[in-house]
C-alpha cells in the first residue's frame, strides 16, 4: 500500500496514527447550525467510513489512484474511494515537464 492508502485505510477505519491526527473530519449529517467552522472539526466519529473523497493539493498520479481503486474494492464490505488532484500528468506530459526543467 502507499503512503496515501495507509492514510485512507487508518482514516476510514478510525485508527488514531500520527497521520490522521491532522485529517478534517466532515460529516454531512451533522448539525450546521451555530459556526460552520465549529461543526466541522468535531471528533472522529467510532464507526468506520464506507465513502472517502481523497483530493490531493499538487500533482496526483495514476497509480495512487490505481492504488485507492484497488485497496477499496479489496476492503470488507467494498469502499468508495473518489479520488482528485489539482494537476494529473499522463506519463507523457510528466516527461515532458522533466525534459523543461533540466534544460534550465
Amino acid at each position: 500500500m502507499l503512503p496515501i492508502t495507509r492514510i485512507v485505510s487508518d482514516a476510514c477505519d478510525v485508527r488514531a496514527t500520527p497521520a490522521t491526527e491532522q485529517l478534517l473530519h466532515m460529516d454531512p449529517k451533522a448539525s450546521m447550525s451555530g459556526d460552520a467552522a465549529a461543526a466541522t472539526m468535531q471528533p472522529m466519529r467510532q464507526t468506520p467510513f464506507s465513502t472517502a473523497i481523497v483530493f490531493v493539493i499538487g500533482g496526483g498520479s495514476y497509480v495512487e489512484f490505481q492504488n485507492l481503486d484497488e485497496f477499496g474494492t479489496r476492503c470488507d464490505p467494498p469502499r468508495r474511494i473518489i479520488y482528485g488532484a489539482t494537476e494529473m500528468l499522463s506519463a507523457e506530459k510528466f516527461l515532458t515537464q522533466m525534459a523543461r526543467l533540466g534544460s534550465r
